[in-house]
């Protein structure tokens, strides 16, 4: 978000006036630059290299903090999403009907046939019973390893560190971030034209707590015996 502060040209009393008016002129741009530091739809640019007020700075520090403990809530919401993803990828099953390999099964099925009925034949050939004889069979298997309760239990718990680790990594970054507008703040370093874009310069939470992929997991869990 970026915020403009428009300015009113300076007030100029005449000689025979000033006495009377300094007071209330000034009284005057201390309201306007209130109001304009407050104002969030203000669009007038401000001239290069012009000072931030003490107004502005104030106003700035309060979003800067605002804005830190905002994206320190929204790590947590995506977080969760995170995690809710690794559980969604975790619990996933697939169908033999699903049509990016349905007519490969189906091929594969009818191999499988063809291959069970010339084992049927050799088996005759043997004196093999047909009750005792050896069979082919396709089987199809809707997960991988995931299957197994112990599996998904690994790398669920691997999930759930990772994205706590993040998590204190991501809330370190925006405190750092904050840390260092308020300081700029605090030292009066920035312009008015700096200060509208001040505030982008917060990381993004999608750049500050990226996506968990049970596949990454897969290397920091421990083996499979």
């Amino acid at each position: 978000m970026s915020r403009d502060f428009e300015r009113p040209p300076p007030q100029m009393p005449t000689p025979a006036d000033q006495a009377g008016v300094e007071g209330t002129s000034q009284r005057q741009r201390q309201r306007s630059a209130h109001s304009a530091a407050a104002a969030s739809c203000a669009q007038v640019p401000a001239k290069s290299g012009e000072r931030m007020t003490a107004v502005e700075r104030t106003e700035l520090s309060r979003l800067v903090r605002l804005r830190a403990k905002v994206a320190k809530t929204d790590v947590d919401a995506m977080a969760a999403q995170r995690l809710a993803n690794v559980e969604r990828e975790l619990a996933a099953k697939y169908g033999p009907q699903e049509q990016a390999w349905a007519a490969l099964v189906r091929e594969t099925e009818r191999k499988v046939q063809a291959a069970d009925a010339e084992l049927e034949v050799r088996c005759q050939d043997l004196g093999i019973r047909g009750k005792f004889r050896p069979s082919l069979h396709f089987y199809w298997s809707s997960r991988g390893e995931n299957a197994i309760l112990q599996r998904r239990t690994e790398l669920r718990r691997v999930a759930q560190a990772e994205i706590e680790s993040r998590v204190r990594q991501a809330k370190a970054t925006i405190d750092k971030v904050a840390a260092g507008q308020l300081t700029q703040l605090a030292a009066g370093a920035l312009s008015s034209e700096e200060a509208r874009a001040f505030l982008k310069s917060m990381p993004a939470i999608e750049q500050l707590l990226p996506a968990v992929v049970v596949a990454a997991l897969e290397d920091k869990s421990p083996p499979r015996p």
